[in-house]
């Protein structure tokens, strides 16, 4: 019954929230791996790199970047790359 002390509307519950609530972002680490063979097949050499990347809502007043990927049709979101590093390979 509206207006009953204990109905309960989306709005009051979004209410409470609002102050911590924020758009989702994602973290992603993506490793990539290359050798360099000679012609006989042998492997002379080896690169490993780590890369952290995270999705944020896309903002309309923030210029794009050398750090900022927009992927066709995402809806919205920006991938953003936060780190970049270089491994030792084993």
């Amino acid at each position: 019954m509206p207006g009953s002390s204990v109905y309960l509307t989306q709005a009051d519950i979004l209410t409470a929230l609002a102050p911590v609530m924020q758009a989702r972002s994602d973290t992603f680490k993506i490793r990539a791996y290359g050798d360099v063979m000679n012609a006989d097949g042998q492997i002379e050499s080896s690169a490993l790199c780590e890369a952290l990347v995270q999705r944020y809502p896309e903002d309309a007043q923030e210029p794009s970047n050398a750090n900022t990927l927009r992927q066709p049709g995402a809806l919205g979101r920006v991938y953003k790359i936060v780190s970049l590093r270089w491994m030792n390979t084993p």
